[in-house]
């Protein structure tokens, strides 16, 4: 998707720095051009960075200043409609893939409270919610595998 957009519409690969989000997807599907981007209204776009959890104003003034300041790369429809049908195509399984990705996390958490040695592995410093597991999982059940740290690190 990066270098379908890199074609067409690179600005937004810098006002949206995670690809790997929701706002990025939601973003492209509603306004997949440089050009429906700045046709918009202030208020939609504000109401839209809100319904995504952006809640600071710098963020979205200086997203919604560079978005209608902004120079098209192309208007060429040639390049642009192609492009534009190839994102839309794209979005869709970036959609599917984050909510499966949500949903393993909520299941290795569920999964990981309920292990024996879970405390133990919560109990470390900085280790918290997302290390937690990981860590548990790195170590293992069979613990007599590991006979010295250098075989952990390996």
């Amino acid at each position: 998707m990066t270098s379908t957009l890199t074609n067409y519409f690179p600005q937004v690969l810098h006002w949206f720095p995670d690809k790997d989000t929701a706002i990025f997807g939601d973003f492209l599907s509603r306004w997949p051009t440089l050009k429906a981007a700045q046709r918009a209204r202030r208020t939609p776009l504000e109401g839209f960075f809100r319904a995504h959890h952006v809640r600071s104003a710098d963020v979205m003034t200086t997203r919604i200043e560079a978005l209608k300041s902004a120079r098209a790369l192309t208007t060429d429809d040639g390049v642009i409609a192609p492009t534009v049908l190839l994102v839309h195509a794209l979005v869709a399984p970036l959609r599917v893939t984050l909510q499966g990705m949500a949903d393993c996390d909520t299941a290795i958490a569920q999964r990981a409270q309920n292990h024996p040695d879970f405390p133990l592995f919560d109990a470390v410093p900085g280790a918290g919610a997302v290390f937690a597991p990981r860590l548990l999982v790195a170590f293992g059940e069979q613990r007599e595998r590991l006979t010295s740290a250098d075989a952990l690190q390996k």
